[in-house]
């Protein structure tokens, strides 16, 4: 009764894509438009009309790009998955996922490891066994020392190579919601090297990176699907036909003109054509029961709230609006309560479905991340009388909270999606308490990505829901006095951890008593109110000794060394920081001791740059680097490429100053801190400008800017813009800014 069909279409589109496919030239098509406007269903498409054709032996693989993955990471895990889906061919350990599957299919349709093998040109032959198989593999596998962008091209041309003459390798890259910001630069630098008979397709909405980057736009070789950026364009007449060539009973039932001439009013949108003529086939009905709202983006709405009034519990309403669901569409709550009542074990059955099935991206644990957006729409809706959860509700929160909280335990940079939903999904399941162990869960995720608002938002909402004067409240206030702190208010600050710290006196624990007392001092300190900072860290150390916490003392000494530096008296600065290194050498768990080793460098070689010691202080921070690196810490490692900046300002090195800023932003940008990059490109701007490198520098104020607005940070947003308005005002006048 369904029409399967219903968004896809785009006749000319098709017929363009298939032009482009016979063409042997390595090329990226980008496929641009709004949300909802049936990119994915273009993109599946095009894969299905490559693989039907006869003259052509197609292959295709499709990546859902995370909007935390930069194109570096994206790039890894091509090459990772190509690997892992040759090595299963000679039966070493097999890693089967979804991505393993499509490779494989790639692998056997493109006959690459036959290939491989008989030309001799270092790939993986199904008949190479034992070490030769390992030393073929290894040509696929990433190598995390050596440039990642090199790498895949080199993959690519491998594979290019590989590949018979009529063969051509589709690769998908559909973003979740939006492509990663940073370099993407690096998909244009790829394209106009692309190897022959390689074709890259990507979805983009029109304020997406690949359409509006200048870097991109600037490329020949991407063609735009809809003709131009700007999106696509209202379905065709050629379409319309096809949508309705699904349904047999309307055309019978209806007259053509009439039919297109009111479905002429949805055709700006695929998904509202195909809801209609499934209303249409549901409801036996006259053309006048179609919705016809004057507001574009609620055309859906519309269509959900007639079909809840017509076939409410309806497994076929059912079906569409999980279709819809997965599309993150908006679904009012009649349609919510049919779902509500749907048996579970008609889940299976619907899920099926190739409507929905194809709704469902072919990723890892697809129909988990499903349920998780199931779960997230229903969330509000499905409370019983007395304000409490439906148990069915309960278990949708359940499996959300397991999925989210798995994409955080992964390994990979975090997932914003999944940062922001993980405490409401804890909290709709299992609670308060739950809910504010899932905040804090979060923390180290909510603090990389940036998305400092929101995690202000959650943790003042916790508030409200646990006793006052409990350790949760204690553990909650801390957390937001660190928060407040890191904005810059600092009187919110002090009264958070005020606040906790009358609240601490009623329970024996020193060792969260001394966490405290250490924050206050770092209040202080950035308040440069030295005297108290210093108290409040002698405090601190006094109480990490009498529970025995070398670590802590540590890291206070070496605050204190830090205030005593600010004061001017270096001498007690070296007596403290001299105590804090012996100590060092007491600490028995090897990694801990060499990261407190590296601080406390950090701090010595702080102390001899007070003393105009450059040279000495660029010493202890390279060895602090050396440290660091064996430990593989990131994050400590960009903040020594900024201490040694700053040592490199100081004797007028501004080269030098620029190469370790450089070093450090990129190190933020791997590891996703897009906060701390937008304050070293802040900074790296101001390098250039002083070095007159002005057009250089007016790409990295512009690059800060767009990193502040993304994080809402509008006081640096208008600073920077001041700063490119004065620039402006310079170029004019003729004189340099």
């Amino acid at each position: 009764m369904m029409n399967h069909h219903a968004p896809a279409g785009r006749s000319r589109k098709l017929a363009r894509w298939k032009e482009l496919l016979a063409d042997p030239v390595g090329q990226a098509v980008i496929v641009a438009g709004k949300p909802g406007s049936g990119k994915t269903f273009l993109l599946d498409r095009m894969v299905a009309e490559g693989l039907k054709q006869e003259s052509l032996c197609c292959a295709a693989v499709r990546y859902v790009v995370p909007p935390t993955d930069s194109p570096g990471m994206v790039m890894r895990n091509i090459m990772e998955d190509v690997f892992f889906a040759a090595r299963a061919k000679v039966g070493l350990l097999e890693t089967r996922t979804s991505r393993f599957y499509q490779w494989n299919t790639v692998i056997d349709r493109l006959g690459l490891a036959a290939s491989a093998g008989g030309t001799g040109s270092g790939g993986v032959s199904r008949t190479t066994s034992g070490n030769d198989a390992c030393a073929l593999l290894n040509k696929l596998r990433y190598d995390p020392s050596k440039n990642v962008f090199d790498q895949f091209r080199e993959r690519l041309e491998l594979i290019s190579r590989w590949m018979p003459r009529n063969g051509r390798l589709i690769i998908v890259l559909d973003p979740e919601r939006e492509m990663h910001a940073f370099r993407h630069e690096r998909w244009r630098s790829l394209v106009a090297t692309l190897p022959s008979k390689l074709k890259l397709l990507f979805a983009q909405r029109p304020e997406d990176p690949l359409v509006v980057g200048h870097e991109v736009l600037s490329c020949p070789d991407i063609p735009y699907m809809p003709g131009t950026p700007d999106g696509l364009a209202p379905l065709e007449d050629a379409d319309i036909d096809f949508l309705l060539a699904g349904g047999k009973r309307l055309r019978t039932s209806f007259r053509t003109g009439e039919l297109k001439a009111k479905l002429d009013f949805y055709r700006g949108n695929p998904y509202s054509v195909g809801a209609a003529i499934a209303m249409l086939e549901f409801a036996e009905g006259t053309l006048d029961d179609l919705p016809t709202d004057e507001v574009p983006e609620r055309m859906a709405e519309a269509q959900w709230n007639r079909l809840a009034t017509l076939f409410p519990g309806d497994p076929e309403v059912v079906s569409l609006f999980r279709a819809y669901a997965v599309l993150e569409t908006v679904v009012p709550d009649a349609i919510v309560c049919a779902v509500a009542g749907v048996e579970a074990e008609s889940l299976e059955r619907y899920l099926k479905r190739p409507y929905v099935r194809s709704l469902i991206r072919d990723e890892p644990g697809g129909r988990c991340i499903y349920h998780a957006y199931l779960a997230d729409t229903i969330r509000s809706t499905m409370r019983l009388p007395d304000g409490s959860w439906n148990e069915e509700a309960k278990r949708f929160h359940q499996i959300a909270a397991y999925v989210y909280q798995s994409r955080l335990h992964s390994g990979l940079y975090p997932d914003a999606l999944a940062t922001l939903r993980l405490p409401e999904h804890t909290l709709h399941a299992e609670g308060p308490n739950a809910f504010v162990k899932a905040l804090c869960f979060c923390e180290e995720a909510f603090r990389t990505l940036g998305l400092w608002v929101a995690y202000g938002n959650l943790l003042e909402k916790s508030l409200g829901m646990i006793p006052a004067g409990s350790p949760a409240e204690i553990d909650i206030r801390y957390r937001l006095g660190r928060l407040r702190m890191r904005q810059e208010n600092h009187d919110a600050a002090q009264r958070e951890f005020e606040i906790a710290s009358e609240r601490i006196r009623s329970y024996d624990d020193p060792k969260r008593a001394a966490l405290l007392t250490m924050e206050i001092g770092r209040l202080f300190f950035l308040q440069k109110r030295w005297s108290k900072s210093e108290r409040a860290f002698r405090r601190g150390i006094e109480a990490y000794r009498k529970i025995g916490d070398t670590a802590g003392v540590i890291e206070g000494l070496r605050a204190l060394a830090e205030v005593q530096i600010r004061l001017g008296h270096t001498e007690e600065a070296e007596t403290t920081l001299d105590e804090s290194h012996r100590l060092c050498e007491t600490i028995t768990l090897p990694r801990l001791r060499q990261r407190t080793a590296a601080g406390v460098l950090c701090a010595i070689g702080m102390l001899d740059e007070s003393r105009g010691c450059y040279d000495k202080a660029a010493e202890r921070f390279h060895e602090a680097l050396d440290l660091t690196k064996e430990l593989y810490d990131r994050e400590i490692e960009a903040e020594i490429h900024l201490y040694l900046r700053d040592i490199e300002q100081q004797i007028g090195d501004l080269p030098g100053a620029e190469k370790n800023l450089a070093k450090a932003i990129r190190i933020f940008e791997e590891l996703h801190m897009i906060e701390n990059a937008a304050e070293g490109y802040y900074h790296l701007a101001i390098l250039e400008q002083g070095q007159e490198k002005d057009m250089v520098a007016g790409e990295h104020f512009h690059k800060a800017q767009t990193l502040f607005r993304q994080l809402g940070n509008r006081r640096r947003t208008d600073a920077i813009e001041q700063i490119l308005e004065e620039r402006r005002r310079c170029t004019v006048n003729g004189y340099a800014p």
